[in-house]
């Protein structure tokens, strides 16, 4: 298991050196694979953290394995203004996994200093389950920064599309 987890952080790091940004910043997501009682504590450590809605969709599947359900879950949060463009974006393909797994994914932008003002978060995974919860954790929609959580819940594979939008 902890080479499987050392094999997965290992492809992590060299797809996320690969990544193209939009714009202004170098996507650095991190990923966790957290427990029921991990989540928990990551919400006893965050009280302030703010729940986003979600938009579930199964979706027809269009992977050579057939034998999972195909999950969208969208969450977003502002709106796109005149002048904003593409502050942040990253994409993954699916990652599989042997067993169910819940993934978490930590965004932050800009990863130092101050951005542009946060006018809209657009998150999109897709994975083997409907289950899954986002968070803003530090700033937000009218901040000059963002940090929000992203987790999947007993799912087999994971992919994510991000992107922040954002204006002087």
């Amino acid at each position: 298991m902890l080479l499987k987890s050392l094999l997965l952080l290992c492809c992590l790091v060299l797809i996320q050196g690969a990544a193209v940004p939009e714009q202004d910043e170098s996507p650095a997501p991190i990923v966790h694979i957290l427990n029921d009682v991990q989540m928990a504590k990551f919400l006893s450590e965050n009280p302030d953290a703010i729940k986003l809605n979600r938009e579930v969709k199964q979706i027809e599947s269009r992977s050579a394995r057939t034998d999972y359900d195909l999950y969208g879950l969208t969450w977003t949060l502002g709106s796109r203004q005149t002048g904003d463009a593409t502050v942040y974006a990253i994409a993954e393909p699916i990652q599989w996994f042997d067993d169910y797994y819940n993934p978490l994914l930590t965004v932050q932008y800009p990863t130092s200093g101050s951005g542009k003002i946060v006018t809209y978060v657009s998150i999109f995974v897709q994975q083997s389950s409907p289950l899954g919860e986002a968070y803003v954790i530090e700033g937000g929609i009218g901040q000059r920064n963002i940090k929000f959580y992203v987790q999947g819940y007993f799912t087999h594979f994971w992919s994510w599309d991000i992107k922040i939008y954002g204006k002087n």
